[in-house]
């Protein structure tokens, strides 16, 4: 545990806290993505965002968890809605002076795991900082009740939805 100090410029007080949770939640691992499952050469894999690998893992892992049969999802109307805040991996790539290549823009991560899943439903990765991850889901909630996020088979209709947020740990 460790002492945080803090202020509020606007009340001109100060504190003190003790901080009982660790400094971040940091993912091990991320590197041991099996991309030929995802279809994907491991030189390609290794410049991946890892959002990008996340959300393939995760949007597969969400349909699987549910029951859902990825046959019966695929040419189906699933949608795929997803949280996404920042673009951290392609920060690190311009600071070790690479271009990051298109593939980095978050904006088309649940394209990737639509495009993966063979849905045709909507696709949308949702920017509203902190709140990115109820964002989509209320996003996914609200294409359901349109029923523009469902297959015509009620087992095939499914979103994977949640927020995430990486980046360097420095």
């Amino acid at each position: 545990m460790a002492a945080v100090r803090s202020s509020d410029p606007l009340r001109g007080t100060r504190r003190t806290a003790v901080e009982n949770s660790p400094p971040g939640a940091f993912l091990h691992g991320i590197d041991h993505f099996d991309s030929s499952f995802f279809g994907m050469a491991p030189l390609d894999a290794a410049i991946t965002d890892p959002q990008r690998r996340l959300a393939l893992e995760l949007g597969w892992e969400a349909l699987e968890d549910a029951g859902v049969v990825i046959d019966r999802v695929k040419d189906g109307e699933t949608g795929v809605f997803l949280g996404a805040v920042r673009e951290d991996y392609a920060d690190v790539l311009r600071a070790q002076g690479v271009e990051p290549p298109p593939e980095t823009d978050r904006h088309t991560i649940a394209d990737t795991v639509a495009a993966f899943l063979g849905t045709s439903g909507p696709s949308l990765a949702v920017d509203a900082a902190q709140v990115s991850a109820l964002a989509a889901v209320h996003a996914a909630g609200e294409s359901l009740r349109r029923g523009s996020a469902c297959s015509p088979s009620p087992v095939a209709c499914g979103c994977a939805s949640g927020g995430m947020k990486t980046g360097p740990t420095t």
